[in-house]
């Protein structure tokens, strides 16, 4: 298990090291490319334009992204995005109200309705970028053998728009052990994906405090049966390594194992809504 808890850390060092070089290596400057058109959705982190030409426009919006603190439904705007940026829904960099909400701008109702596909993704951004989220999730622990369910919040962003808080509670019950996990674990999310791309990769870590129950039983035809229960819940403290990936729509798969503490290894599914 400790050798496990090493490739982990391996694979976390050098999958964080590319990026960082490349973002050391980035050009201070970029090409951009502007769209203009009326607004059709707008929140904290989303925002929808209808062009001149009818098409619907899905931007993300993010802490980098300078914007009026206000963005009225039906007014004109103008949104400037990296040409470098070629996902379905790119970030904006700045967002320019270039003239107020009027009749004639907003959408009407005999306007053809915005895509399906656009409305899906607004959603699956809204969704992960929501500052507060809960999930469930279960799966089945090695070493010792275990059945596991549980809950989980996810707080965030903090520092960045891919750090996130995520304190689960975990019960697991086996033969021989019962376990009550508590994991106070931060994972992030790995630029390298697209927000808005169907799956992307996280890692976290955390500490965890495990609550164990060891119970037995002998049984032989010529010794007398003897039966062993340790009534009590005996404390663990260990640390939590975790790798794993998660879809838009807030399917998760994950691997995690514990130093110090059992169990050592986990693989555990789940979702967040």
């Amino acid at each position: 298990m400790r050798m496990l808890s090493a490739l982990l850390l391996c694979l976390l060092a050098v999958s964080v090291s590319p990026v960082s070089a490349q973002s050391a290596n980035a050009p201070p400057a970029v090409s951009q490319v502007t769209t203009n058109g009326a607004v059709v959705s707008s929140t904290r982190t989303t925002l929808v334009v209808r062009t001149d030409a009818g098409d619907y426009k899905l931007f993300e919006l993010n802490a980098l992204t300078t914007r009026p603190e206000l963005i009225p439904i039906g007014a004109t705007v103008s949104v400037s995005t990296s040409a470098a940026d070629t996902a379905d829904a790119p970030v904006a960099a700045f967002v320019r109200v270039t003239a107020q909400p009027q009749q004639a701008l907003q959408p009407k109702p005999t306007d053809e309705p915005v895509p399906a596909q656009v409305k899906q993704l607004e959603e699956s951004i809204k969704r992960q970028t929501a500052r507060y989220r809960l999930g469930v999730r279960s799966g089945m622990a090695l070493d010792p053998e275990l059945i596991m369910i549980g809950a989980q919040g996810l707080l965030g962003p903090f520092f960045s728009e891919n750090v996130w808080a995520r304190p689960n509670l975990e019960l697991g019950f086996g033969e021989v052990t019962d376990l009550i996990a508590l994991n106070f674990e931060g994972v992030f999310r790995m630029p390298v994906t697209e927000r808005g791309g169907r799956w992307s990769m996280f890692f976290g870590a955390g500490p965890a405090i495990n609550f164990v129950k060891l119970g037995f039983a002998r049984d032989s035809d010529n010794v007398e049966e003897e039966d062993f229960e340790y009534d009590e819940f005996n404390m663990e403290v260990g640390l939590n390594l975790l790798a794993g990936v998660q879809s838009r729509g807030g399917l998760f798969l994950e691997l995690k194992s514990t130093v110090y503490a059992e169990p050592g290894m986990r693989f555990v599914f789940g979702y967040s809504f």
